[in-house]
């Protein structure tokens, strides 16, 4: 639990995200029922995840990894239309030339994200993208609208906690096997962070409490 700048006093450490959604959803399925967006970034990735988010009725909003190991874009079936990891949509002309096409909106009744050229072209044709060609990439909220990007910058302090943790102390390439190892990692971690906020308030530092360095 984040305190306002950022500082946690209490905290759980779960194998997989969707354990904590279980939980919710067993304890206070009113609440899950009223969520429309999940808002993470890349450390909570997974097909699993999205999967079971859209099922309960709830749009991922969940920053992606990239997992493709020498292809900068795949094709979308047998069509002049490829793709990056990104989300990004490209059409391929006759000549080679790589044109990005412009995101005109979820089609609800196909559930796929569609894409036109932009109107420099003068080129009306639609494409069509099914959300289940991959899940991770062609999420409902399309990743490179205007609305993913709007409803990323509103994840929590959450989030913050998660990322400082990450990079600040170097969990992000951890070595650690075992949950109870983990949470004793973390909870060291937690007291680090804690003994220098203190330093910072009794320096007469009260700006950026959280972080690692002053």
């Amino acid at each position: 639990m984040p305190l306002q700048n950022d500082l946690s006093r209490i905290f759980s450490v779960t194998l997989q995200p969707y354990e904590l959604l279980d939980n919710i959803k067993e304890k206070y399925p009113e609440k899950l029922e009223k969520c429309r967006y999940f808002l993470a970034d890349k450390g909570y990735d997974s097909t699993e995840l999205i999967e079971w988010l859209t099922t309960e009725g709830t749009a991922p909003v969940i920053d992606i990894r990239n997992m493709w190991h020498g292809n900068e874009t795949k094709q979308f079936k047998d069509t002049n239309i490829v793709y990056d990891y990104k989300g990004r949509v490209y059409y391929i002309t006759d000549s080679g030339e790589e044109i990005e096409l412009v995101y005109k909106g979820y089609d609800k009744s196909r559930d796929s994200q569609r894409y036109g050229f932009h109107p420099k072209y003068h080129d009306k044709r639609i494409f069509r993208i099914p959300l289940k060609t991959d899940p991770r990439i062609f999420t409902k909220v399309a990743r490179n609208s205007k609305k993913w990007k709007r409803l990323y910058k509103k994840r929590t302090s959450i989030e913050r906690v998660n990322g400082r943790i990450d990079h600040d102390f170097q969990f992000e390439k951890h070595t650690i096997r075992g949950l109870k190892k983990m949470k004793m990692f973390l909870n060291v971690t937690f007291i680090i962070q804690l003994t220098l906020a203190k330093a910072k308030i009794e320096s007469g530092i009260t700006n950026g409490l959280a972080r690692y360095t002053a």
